[in-house]
């Protein structure tokens, strides 16, 4: 949704003079838009709360990851991200503006409030349900599981033999992690700062700024580029078993299940984290 709603349609009002595409695809636009990205910030929320269980409750987590929460879980996600995103079909509207240079009319779509009272309030609910709670959990679950990797768990016999696989594992663990949470923090946070900008007074709507929003907009979109290179590509489990899906070349599953991608618990090395 990211790639063939948000991303394309960004690019477009920001290379044209407005907006060229109706009332009907200015409401659909921005409700598929948030709702995307919703979705995305909640669904990595919850893999965080999915890694703390299966790293650190492993026994607790045989019982919690099943079908049925992950089914929970999802359809949570996405009425959630509707119910967020429900309001932009109501108050997207078309603004006619004027250019006093050339005289030329053209259309800009905007979030048409009661009152700037209200968007504002409807801004900050966004900003903290779609960036500061996740964020803020992200972070305590991920410290939590590096606190129990490398302090709970301790491995100084193994620090002082990094040729160990045990500490190996723990140490692209841990790299993963503060990755992670890393990307989430530089793609998403500018956007947010510059979304709360525009609310107060002051703040010009010209061209350039604009532009530096669709770029921004751009950098926060990307972190849904970002989440399959993290999530998919550094796991050695995925790895080997999209390889022998292609049957690109002859791979050994050890002790990787190819039909569910479900890492065994109690290790606490990439295995688990993954």
């Amino acid at each position: 949704m990211v790639t063939l709603v948000s991303v394309p349609f960004t690019l477009l009002e920001a290379i044209t003079a407005g907006w060229i595409l109706g009332l009907f695809m200015c409401k659909l636009v921005s409700f598929l838009t948030v709702l995307s990205s919703t979705s995305s910030v909640l669904t990595l929320m919850c893999i965080a709360l999915d890694r703390y269980n299966a790293i650190c409750q492993p026994y607790k987590s045989r019982v919690l990851q099943s079908n049925k929460r992950a089914i929970q879980l999802l359809s949570a996600v996405w009425v959630i991200s509707v119910i967020i995103a429900l309001p932009l079909l109501y108050v997207s509207s078309l603004r006619e503006i004027t250019d006093i240079r050339d005289g030329k009319e053209y259309a800009l779509c905007v979030e048409n409030w009661y009152s700037s009272s209200q968007k504002m309030a409807f801004t900050f609910f966004v900003v903290a349900m779609t960036y500061l709670v996740p964020l803020a959990l992200m972070v305590v679950l991920y410290a939590r599981i590096w606190h129990y990797l490398w302090v709970k768990n301790t491995i100084t016999s193994e620090f002082h033999q990094m040729a160990s696989s045990a500490a190996k594992r723990k140490k692209k663990a841990t790299q993963m992690l503060i990755l992670v949470v890393f990307l989430f923090f530089v793609c998403w946070t500018p956007y947010h700062i510059v979304t709360i900008r525009r609310e107060f007074p002051k703040f010009i709507d010209n061209e350039t700024n604009r532009l530096i929003l669709a770029f921004i907009t751009l950098l926060a979109f990307s972190n849904s580029f970002n989440n399959p290179i993290v999530y998919a590509f550094l796991n050695g489990n995925f790895k080997q078993c999209f390889l022998a899906t292609l049957k690109c070349k002859n791979v050994r599953h050890e002790n990787v299940n190819c039909d569910t991608l479900h890492p065994p618990h109690g290790d606490g090395g990439e295995e688990g984290v993954n």
